[in-house]
């Protein structure tokens, strides 16, 4: 049985370096063919890795095309039955990718699941959410009523911060940050939703894959280390626009509505944004004063 792992490259070449390193050093004991895409990085960082990982399948776009469609250029190359998509900023730890792949073969029922994230500090990352609706999407990860008012109830439930992440569990969505797919399920939605440019891809093809009658699942015996938000951190608000875009998207595809509630979407997506802007500047000086 082989195994694809699928890796998304921008402008992270030192993070990637660590990422296959970390798999190298403890690889999953069935064959395995690594996809590295880059979407428009520097040339001579993406040939170090070339020269360093020779084995690794370079896929290489000359502008950034979205995490969406990145991941489908390894879907559509990939030819085994399962497809593990981990961020560059990711190192794997021991056995995480076999307990991955046992756990798919023992649940023909899934299929996603989603790994077990630490920081590097050792401190468990919450990977697991409900599907959004138009009250909890307010209290993801990046609200800023998350931000800055953590234990507030809604905020709880939405991100599942009472589960028990020693169990496996049945959840609606897992972060992208680490996931197995079962190419046969990826195949019945037909890949990725490419409308989704960066954030909420992982939402919507959990969404999607569920309304097909396949499970996503959490589980906690494969344990793969995430230092969160690297490619992002030069294009801060950029990746805010994107995701509350992406967000106001899925909306739009999965939640009934007409066209008055498709304007008041809309309305509420630039509250929204501008929410995230004045609010997080207002908490910002307001830290600097203290």
């Amino acid at each position: 049985m082989m195994l694809t792992i699928g890796i998304v490259n921008y402008y992270t070449e030192d993070y990637v370096i660590k990422c296959l390193d970390s798999i190298y050093k403890t690889p999953p004991r069935y064959p395995f063919i690594i996809y590295l895409v880059d979407n428009g990085s520097e040339r001579e960082k993406i040939i170090e890795i070339k020269q360093r990982f020779p084995e690794v399948r370079l896929i290489r776009n000359i502008q950034n095309v979205g995490f969406s469609r990145a991941c489908n250029q390894i879907y559509f190359r990939s030819k085994s039955k399962y497809i593990l998509y981990i961020n560059p900023d990711t190192e794997i730890e021991k056995d995480a990718v076999n307990n991955l792949i046992n756990f798919m073969e023992e649940h023909p029922d899934a299929g996603i699941a989603g790994a077990r994230l630490l920081n590097f500090e050792g401190i468990l990352q919450l990977s697991c959410r409900k599907f959004p609706t138009i009250w909890n999407v307010f209290f993801g990860r990046k609200s800023v009523f998350t931000k800055y008012l953590p234990s507030n109830r809604f905020t709880q439930s939405y991100m599942l911060a009472g589960l028990d992440y020693t169990k496996v569990q049945k959840v609606d969505w897992v972060v992208g940050a680490a996931m197995i797919v079962r190419r046969s399920a990826l195949g019945s939605i037909e890949g990725f939703d490419e409308r989704f440019f960066l954030y909420v891809e992982d939402v919507d093809l959990c969404q999607r894959l569920v309304n097909k009658g396949w499970q996503v699942y959490y589980v906690p015996n494969a344990v793969i280390r995430h230092h969160l938000g690297v490619s992002t951190k030069k294009i801060m608000w950029k990746a805010k626009y994107y995701h509350n875009v992406g967000m106001y998207k899925y909306f739009l595809k999965h939640k009934k509505s007409n066209k008055i509630i498709g304007a008041l979407l809309g309305l509420g997506l630039i509250w929204r944004l501008s929410l995230l802007i004045f609010v997080g500047e207002f908490f910002q000086k307001f830290r600097e004063i203290k």
